[in-house]
């Protein structure tokens, strides 16, 4: 799906140049909990997200590139620690008086626990 925003002084116009609205709305919903808006911030998020932990993605780096299915291996494996290894300070709650915290796996209940890379 491709979200194109276009701003004004007076408001902020976004349009799904490519992909289907109503399909785009039902995934907000389903992954949110709660109807929203197509918003660029959640692809903004993630691509900074990905430049900050894969060298490959920065314009100029020391890294020396890699093929597609190294840099596939790679992008998976860091999405992998965002969303199960790495537990996330704004998704904590508070159990019998105390902080615990979760990942997004654990936040979206497809894991009860933090996984490890092994």
């Amino acid at each position: 799906m491709q979200v194109v925003k276009r701003t004004s002084r007076d408001h902020t116009l976004r349009r799904i140049a490519f992909g289907d609205l109503f399909e785009a709305l039902h995934l907000i919903e389903a992954s949110q909990g709660r109807p929203g808006a197509v918003n660029t911030v959640f692809v903004e998020r993630l691509n900074a997200t990905l430049r900050t932990w894969l060298p490959a993605l920065v314009r100029r780096s020391r890294h020396a590139g890699s093929d597609g299915e190294r840099l596939e291996r790679h992008v998976f494996l860091v999405l992998a620690a965002y969303n199960f290894i790495r537990p996330h300070r704004s998704l904590r709650v508070q159990v019998n008086g105390r902080w615990v915290d979760r990942t997004p796996g654990m936040a979206a209940g497809v894991t009860d626990h933090a996984w490890t890379v092994a």
